[in-house]
């Protein structure tokens, strides 16, 4: 299977599934109830202020972008998700504090809650500050080594999701340094201490966790702490990114709407806020990420021309040399290095008292760099290179980072017992970037994750797990450099007592060559087993899942199970739909009278219409199906015969587009089951020596969800 020297891992969960009477789906126990997240990494204790380039402005009057549309994208718009996909994460994961220019999340909901709302509530004394606070005065009380006096703020989140956690605090030197934050969230408990001697009067980032609508989390500031007799202010506490003035999401929105929102109040205008602000803030470095104009192609770098501040040159050198390295060894060594320079802009200016950059990292009005920075890869590579420069200058001779674990599965191995595999990923431009240990974490909803077990080894058991509940996991390598992004989310459902085959969830689903443009933002989330686990979960089916790749490796076996449920999402030509090897497993596991599901928008495009003789022959004799188009142009589908009674709605954005659904055509006995509202093949069944269902659609990308369950229902009651 072809890979890009700088993709991400992707580690599959498949889900064992047997073929047991509809249940009710429980929740189990869980497994690792350690409240502290680990912390580690070369840049701990350093606080990266980070500009990711333009956005919405008032002009005033109106808001609009401080940049035009050229080939499909907006600076404005790719700069800033960059950063929040990437870049921000690396940094993080590497034990730097970020302090952004532009709202960090996508979280479009926000929930404030004020010391005076109806979610506040204390336990033990506070005291009423007759300062102001957020919106009136604020409340405090002293610490002490043993605690106990609590102050909770509790929203009432609109939609689960994830949100971004702001604390607002009046700072003083009187203030304690180890503030107790505890977040409560779907995934557990995490334990945070905030410096409250700083970063005071601003929304102060904590961390974003995944909520459950309601009121079923919360964040409670408590007084232990080993700083005895200090202050510790209860304030307020925001929930999400929310819209701006311009009633855009706020993430699209430039520095200075931010900045003046998160309580800056400093008196400059667009351009020139942005180094004022990362002065006020007191950071180590500051990075502003740019990509350029005017004709040109590649990658440049900027101090300040005259007068730049201490260590921005050396800063720079690290900076740029590890892009331009990057680039050239993934992409080509025709990319070009437009060279290190020196510039009067603003920001620069304006940034003196830490080392400051300004990145061009390729240019939005080039053809071809512009469809670079369309895509998901190169994004992640650009935001590497960055973080490693970055750690060149802090840490010299400290590797980076790894990258994530793959060959990654799952799977029961007793009565209340999983097994979890996987291999360390190597990345071919860092020999170095070797995995020490890793950490394990778990979810009971594939979304909000506990704070993790640490794993010497590539495997590890879980014991005591409760029958028939559903647990979700993901792994992380780590080293000195810091913690790696996370695998691919795998998902397990064991069944009470004994039970003969079984089902197996396969993502397959990796491929990073997405293209996102202003108007959507198209990425691999590497969570979409979790819509086929809950889907079988909620029929009462239990499961195993893995990687693709450990599948082909021959880390599980597909002939141990009785329907495998194969995800492809809309893996393509670049990336494969099925490999040969993939090719041979299925055809052995289909002789021996096996059962498929197989759902995907680009199998017919990749085996048939541009397959090789061996990939068409796969398609027509064990697919048994035959390509017609290359879009159906709609996404609306109905079920023929065994399924007539379906009718549903998929892509559509609502988890990622999809652009380019097959249309297929039936071979030998096999009959088309779903149809698009042309009458053309979406869907192709057959049963006999085998059985098979496929889907020219993304199955995950099927909703509402009740629509998603009962069409698995309907597809597992054809292959049972």
């Amino acid at each position: 299977m072809k890979k890009f020297l700088f993709s991400l891992v992707f580690l599959i969960f498949s889900f064992p599934l047997f073929a047991l009477p509809r249940g009710k789906l429980i929740k189990g126990r869980a497994l690792n109830p350690r409240p502290t997240p680990f912390l580690v990494g070369a840049l701990k204790g350093k606080r990266i202020v980070i500009s990711p380039g333009h956005g919405y402005f008032n002009k005033p009057g109106y808001w609009t972008t401080q940049r035009g549309v050229t080939h499909g994208l907006i600076e404005d718009i790719h700069t800033n998700e960059i950063v929040i996909d990437f870049l921000i994460p690396y940094l993080v994961r590497s034990g730097a504090q970020v302090i952004s220019c532009r709202e960090r999340s996508y979280q479009i909901h926000e929930v404030i809650v004020d010391n005076r709302d109806a979610g506040y509530r204390e336990f033990g004394r506070w005291r009423e500050s007759p300062a102001r606070g957020f919106r009136h005065s604020y409340r405090y009380t002293l610490t002490s080594r043993w605690g106990g006096k609590k102050a909770r703020f509790t929203p009432n989140i609109p939609e689960d999701g994830y949100y971004p956690v702001y604390l607002y605090y009046r700072a003083g030197r009187n203030r304690t340094k180890e503030a107790l934050v505890r977040v409560v969230h779907s995934g557990g408990t995490t334990l945070l201490t905030v410096d409250q001697t700083r970063d005071g009067n601003v929304w102060r980032f904590v961390g974003e966790f995944y909520f459950l609508k309601g009121k079923k989390g919360y964040v409670e500031i408590e007084n232990k702490s080993s700083e005895e007799g200090k202050v510790v202010v209860a304030d307020a506490v925001r929930f999400g990114g929310g819209r701006g003035k311009s009633g855009r999401a706020r993430w699209k929105e430039g520095a200075k709407a931010w900045i003046t929102y998160a309580g800056a109040l400093l008196p400059y205008g667009e351009v020139n806020i942005r180094g004022r602000y990362a002065d006020w803030r007191g950071g180590d470095a500051y990075i502003s990420i740019h990509t350029n104009a005017g004709g040109g192609q590649g990658t440049s770098s900027f101090i300040h021309s005259y007068a730049p501040s201490p260590g921005s040159a050396a800063f720079r050198a690290k900076i740029h040399d590890q892009l331009i390295r990057d680039i050239r060894k993934t992409v080509g060594t025709w990319w070009k290095d437009r060279g290190k320079k020196k510039a009067n802009f603003g920001e620069l200016r304006n940034t003196r008292t830490m080392p400051a950059v300004l990145l061009e990292l390729a240019f939005h009005d080039h053809k071809g760099d512009a469809r670079l920075l369309k895509e998901q890869r190169f994004r992640h590579l650009l935001a590497r290179a960055i973080y490693k420069g970055v750690l060149k200058y802090f840490a010299p001779g400290v590797p980076p980072s790894p990258l994530p674990p793959h060959h990654f599965w799952v799977r029961h191995t007793g009565p209340s017992e999983v097994t979890l595999g996987w291999k360390e990923q190597q990345d071919p431009l860092e020999p170095r970037a070797r995995a020490e240990y890793y950490i394990v974490y778990t979810s009971q909803n594939g979304f909000g994750f506990d704070n993790g077990v640490k794993v010497k080894g590539r495997r590890y058991t879980f014991r005591k797990v409760t029958p028939g509940a559903l647990y979700f996991f993901r792994v992380t390598a780590v080293n000195r450099g810091g913690e790696s992004l996370p695998s691919e989310t795998l998902a397990v459902r064991i069944p009470r007592g004994r039970q003969k085959g079984g089902i197996l969830i396969v993502s397959g689903f990796d491929r990073m060559k997405l293209y996102s443009t202003y108007k959507r933002r198209d990425f691999n989330e590497r969570n979409y087993v979790v819509y086929h686990a809950f889907a079988l979960a909620k029929n009462g089916y239990f499961f195993d899942s893995a990687s693709n790749e450990a599948v082909e490796s021959g880390e599980l076996s597909l002939s141990s199970y009785q329907i495998v449920d194969w995800i492809l999402g809309k893996e393509s030509t670049e990336d494969e739909t099925f490999s040969k090897k993939e090719q041979r497993l299925l055809r052995k596991y289909l002789k021996k009278g096996g059962a498929l599901f197989v759902s995907g928008s680009e199998i017919a495009w990749d085996l048939d219409k541009k397959g090789d003789a061996e990939d068409r022959k796969f398609f027509h004799k064990w697919l048994l199906s035959g390509f017609v188009a290359d879009s159906a142009r709609v996404s609306r589908v109905k079920g023929m015969g065994f399924f007539s009674s379906l009718e549903f709605s998929f892509g559509e954005a609502w988890l990622y587009p999809v652009d380019y659904p097959d249309v297929v055509f039936p071979k030998g006995q096999a009959k088309v089951c779903f149809r698009y509202p042309d009458g053309r093949g979406a869907g192709i069944c057959y049963r006999g020596k085998y059985k098979l269902v496929y889907l020219a659609f993304p199955f995950e990308s099927v909703h509402p969800e009740r629509k998603r369950v009962q069409l698995m229902e309907r597809i597992y009651d054809f292959l049972r």
